[in-house]
């Protein structure tokens, strides 16, 4: 196991200090800041330049979680329910970015 130092794995590496720092900081923000939004439009980004590290699938998943909470016409039980989604994405995204950048 070695540990990828290209232009792209420290992008990765970086990625996902922002995932643990958006996952942290996310039950601290209000329901209608825009930062969620933000990190999964710089994640979109990032997929658009990735050789296929991340399903793509998951990614707009959790941007769509992301505009459902922003927007808040849900049910309060319901956002708790898409609150647990969302650390399933950031876990996603960490799991995967660590095993590409470590293998």
């Amino acid at each position: 196991m070695h540990l990828r130092l290209t232009d792209f794995g420290i992008l990765t590496m970086a990625l996902v200090a922002v995932t643990v720092w958006m996952a942290a900081a996310r039950s601290q923000l209000p329901n209608e800041s825009n930062w969620p939004l933000v990190y999964w439009g710089l994640m979109i980004a990032y997929l658009r330049w990735s050789d296929d590290i991340m399903s793509q699938y998951v990614i707009y998943v959790g941007l769509v979680i992301a505009l459902f909470v922003r927007f808040e016409f849900l049910a309060p039980g319901l956002i708790r329910v898409l609150n647990v989604l969302e650390w399933i994405c950031w876990g996603y995204v960490i799991i995967t970015g660590l095993i590409y950048v470590l293998s």
